[in-house]
């Protein structure tokens, strides 16, 4: 694959560059990236549903290349206040999982991250004061990269950063725990006795569009009266995204609203996607009127026999450490923080 001479670097800092980039970047993304948060369609989304409304963040996607073909690319961004100047991950902090993205075909990880960790260096200090890779998911090679190498010569300073409950679908033994809990498979049947239960899954533009209003009218009637409000739909910005991002993961395959009704009536909604043979659990909301009826984890229930149906091997319940989660979860990661000072 060469040695480190024969790559260059490229900046994509503007809109247009980054949409002419798309192609190139999903073909690795296809192959390569480890979570539907380093795929084109939810960069994208969230860069022209959120990042372009934000005055002190500037596009700053660092791109490995080989003979002009891309064969890497650190999603970045650099944030700009009055205080200091922060290169971030891109969609931060709304993506769950942050990464570089190697086409290990072209060039080996190693190769790629002293490219783009040299480029960074150099400008340490002069276009950015602190380097906050925040997020990155526990199995990628930059973290060994970090812990291992030798190559730089400037604080690093590594944390753990958010669990990660997962279900593996596939273990018998955890699908059964989860599946089958006494409690909620009374609950599915009392609701059944009441209508028509049913659990849909919806991942056209279409569909998900005439639901996306339901879907927050009942997160916000949900987190109403709860303390931490933080990231929910108070948030303008929150809203846009959701409502407007639509297009971009629903057209790249990506998106799946699951809907729990009882006779067409909305009970819950799950808000994730399948990427990889796993299902991401980004967003679930419940219809409080029913919170005695437990539709949350009837929901849960109905989606793990499904999804295993459909040959998934992991329900990923994402950020988080509420205590649903480890009802089902039989492993869980932690994420990786790393700044550069």
């Amino acid at each position: 694959m060469g040695n480190i001479q024969m790559y260059t670097i490229e900046i994509v800092d503007t809109q247009k560059a980054f949409r002419t980039l798309v192609p190139d970047w999903n073909k690795i993304a296809k192959v390569y990236a480890r979570t539907p948060f380093q795929t084109p369609q939810w960069n994208l989304a969230w860069w022209e549903c959120v990042g372009t409304f934000e005055a002190s963040l500037r596009l700053h996607i660092i791109l490995v290349l080989k003979i002009n073909t891309v064969c890497a690319i650190a999603p970045m961004m650099l944030e700009t206040s009055e205080m200091n100047k922060v290169l971030l991950f891109l969609s931060d902090p709304y993506a769950d999982y942050s990464d570089i993205v190697v086409d290990t075909s072209m060039i080996e990880p190693r190769i790629a991250y002293a490219k783009i960790i040299h480029y960074i260096k150099q400008r340490l200090g002069v276009l950015w004061d602190e380097v906050n890779l925040r997020e990155i998911c526990q199995h990628s090679e930059l973290i060994d990269y970090f812990h291992y190498s030798t190559q730089y010569n400037f604080k690093v300073r590594i944390e753990d950063g958010s669990r990660c409950p997962q279900l593996q679908l596939q273990k018998e033994e955890a699908f059964t725990i989860a599946a089958n809990k006494k409690k909620y498979a009374t609950q599915q049947r009392k609701l059944g006795e009441k209508g028509k239960l049913k659990c849909q899954h919806f991942n056209s533009l279409e569909e998900i569009s005439i639901r996306m209003p339901l879907f927050i009218e009942m997160h916000m009637k949900e987190w109403s009266h709860r303390e931490n409000k933080k990231h929910t739909f108070d948030d303008p910005a929150i809203k846009r995204f959701f409502s407007q991002s639509i297009s971009y993961l629903a057209s790249g395959g990506l998106l799946v609203l699951t809907e729990l009704s009882l006779d067409e009536n909305p009970l819950a909604y799950y808000y994730g996607f399948i990427f990889k043979r796993i299902y991401w659990g980004y967003r679930l909301s419940f219809n409080t009127e029913y919170y005695r009826f437990s539709p949350g984890h009837v929901m849960h229930r109905m989606m793990f026999y499904h999804l295993r149906e459909k040959g998934l091997q992991a329900f990923d319940f994402m950020r988080g450490h509420e205590p649903y989660k480890y009802r089902y979860a039989n492993t869980e990661f932690i994420n990786q923080n790393i700044y550069l000072t």
